[in-house]
């Protein structure tokens, strides 16, 4: 149990009204997913990110979930606008599902993730409908009756911004997704000037990034990743094939560079690769010199020294670019002996197997692979604990709360907090749903204030994470399902035969002669027993009956208990 203030304990009361509140939607509890925070005051509600999250290992079907904002469907007249930190999937993904039920708000962002956004409402055709605006960092701008600043800030995507809100209560400061990075490539240090100005105004509320809360220091700075990757090229007789993260495209900037400098050409494969490549070269982000990049197509036209191949899958991703090299069924690029394969990228919790799987392979073709862990080839877009100290140095904020990432994180973060000397008791830790409440510059904490769930995505459908749906696959999966056909007698109903069973995912080979004969001969031996009891029963009712009974047999004899489907056909 915490000992910050929190949802544990229960003598926190929440005020009868309140001039502001802060709300997370998602984004507590789970590592780089989800992430949706609700600011609110009496008359307006601005959303800061709007995050999808890739979905658990038992979400069988599921390609994604997102939060569930049903108390932004309530109050949707009080909705102002939504403000996006920067463009990952994490922080804008979930907005096809949300605009039109919240009657199209105005989008802001910096210009980068504004054209991500785009490129993914087109992919569900809300581009014309949809209402983005362009956010300029260093500059602010009303939306309804709140003043919002877009600050510029280090992370491992271009045009990423923390955000600062000024609100009855004084200003309420989202860090979104950053770093305190003092040699960044291609782009400035984050702005501490302003972060100055704002603690002479007064910041009422932090709310901080903690991923990597566990890491003492300072995060490592790009410019030590381009000395690395200037080592690899140098060394590297044959082929290159370099994975990372497709929107690190300072990274990529690091890696065309030492490209160009070694002669070699670059070749790009994986759609959303692709896609930022031509996005930021439109703005003005990405220097590529046109007669360095080179089609895919054309890969085996050049001599192993001269290419370079970029690609998506380095957390081995299904049907991504560089899990299909490693499988080999890449329709252009086939693994030679000597090629260098980087990945250029740390392991999101979850993807180990994947990774490891791909390694493997990749290393059974012939590759050598050169992983962090091995040379310093990435570094992380998150603060470590001295550039979390020292963003709550630049703003001396009022109250404190930890957010973005799982609660051992957030309660790392918020002790880190404590031993730098920020008061304990102005520490908050917070669960989705639960609200902190301001009034007269003093701050309350409200346990489930909103009520919050999951949703989960599947194609075209949304559900509710607790899908008896979901539960059924979970079974299917690991218990099997048991299919139960009985013919019957319209008339008197009784049995036409012996029944028939069918199973998937239940009998073994070398059971398949006995153990069908066996269930089939205690399903007829139910199905008697059942309607002799309850012949004048309606059929639902009979069936319901065999199931139950059913399962019951065979958790006794196998100790399974797989979905049994009894089928009854009156002839």
């Amino acid at each position: 149990m915490t000992k910050f203030p929190s949802v544990d304990k229960t003598q926190v009361t929440k005020p009868a009204d309140f001039n502001l509140r802060v709300v997370p939607l998602g984004g507590c509890d789970h590592t780089g997913a989800l992430n949706m925070m609700m600011l609110e005051t009496p008359h307006e509600i601005l959303v800061i990110d709007a995050g999808l999250g890739f979905p658990e290992e038992d979400m069988l079907g599921v390609d994604y979930m997102i939060p569930d904002i049903s108390y932004l469907k309530e109050h949707k007249a009080k909705l102002k606008g939504i403000l996006i930190t920067h463009g990952h999937l994490d922080h804008y993904g979930a907005l096809p599902h949300f605009l039109k039920e919240l009657d199209n708000p105005p989008v802001y962002s910096t210009a980068f993730a504004r054209e991500l956004i785009l490129q993914r409402l087109k992919e569900f055709k809300l581009d014309q409908e949809a209402n983005l605006i362009l956010a300029e960092k260093g500059k602010s701008f009303s939306v309804g009756n709140l003043k919002v600043l877009y600050i510029h800030t280090n992370h491992s995507i271009p045009d990423t911004a923390s955000i600062a809100i000024d609100t009855p209560e004084g200003v309420v400061y989202f860090s979104g997704d950053f770093k305190f990075d003092e040699t960044p490539e291609k782009e400035a240090p984050a702005d501490k000037e302003v972060l100055l100005k704002l603690q002479k105004r007064g910041v009422a509320l932090l709310v901080s990034d903690s991923l990597n809360s566990e890491i003492p220091g300072r995060s490592v700075s790009e410019r030590v990743i381009n000395h690395t990757f200037q080592e690899i090229f140098a060394k590297a007789k044959k082929r290159l094939i370099v994975a990372a993260f497709a929107s690190n495209m300072n990274r990529f900037q690091q890696i065309v560079d030492a490209a160009q400098a070694h002669h070699r050409k670059i070749f790009l494969t994986g759609r959303s690769l692709i896609q930022n490549f031509k996005i930021t070269q439109k703005l003005g982000y990405l220097k590529l010199p046109k007669d360095l990049l080179v089609n895919i197509k054309s890969v085996d036209h050049y001599q192993d020294e001269e290419i370079l191949i970029l690609a998506t899958g380095s957390q081995g991703e299904d049907y991504a670019a560089l899990t299909r090299i490693a499988a080999g069924t890449h329709l252009d690029v086939k693994i030679k002996k000597g090629d260098t394969v980087v990945l250029s990228s740390s392991i999101i919790p979850g993807n180990e197997l994947s990774v490891q799987r791909s390694v493997n392979s990749l290393g059974k073709m012939g590759a050598h692979i050169v992983q962090n862990n091995i040379l310093a080839v990435h570094t992380s877009g998150h603060g470590c604990q001295e550039d979390k100290l020292l963003l709550l140095k630049f703003l001396q904020p009022r109250y404190f709360l930890p957010y973005h990432g799982e609660f051992y994180f957030r309660n790392l973060h918020a002790e880190l907090a404590e031993k730098g000397g920020f008061p304990e008791q102005h520490i908050f830790m917070l669960n989705d749903g639960d609200a902190l409440e301001f009034r007269q510059k003093q701050a309350y904490l409200h346990k489930e204030a909103v009520k919050i769930g999951r949703q989960v995505v599947e194609g075209t459908r949304i559900s509710d994470e607790g899908s008896w749906v979901l539960r059924e696959r979970q079974i299917m999966a690991e218990e099997g399902i048991v299919v139960l056909v009985y013919k019957i007698n319209k008339t008197n109903r009784k049995l036409l035969g012996a029944p028939k069973l069918f199973s998937k995912g239940f009998i073994y080979q070398e059971e398949s002669q006995s153990l069908p004969r066996i269930f089939s001969q205690e399903a007829k031996r139910i199905y008697e027993e059942v309607v002799t009891k309850n012949g004048q029963r309606p059929q639902k009712e009979i069936i319901h009956e065999i199931r139950s009974t059913m399962q019951k047999v065979i958790r006794k004899k196998l100790d399974k208990e797989p979905i049994v489907l009894p089928v009854i056909i009156e002839i």
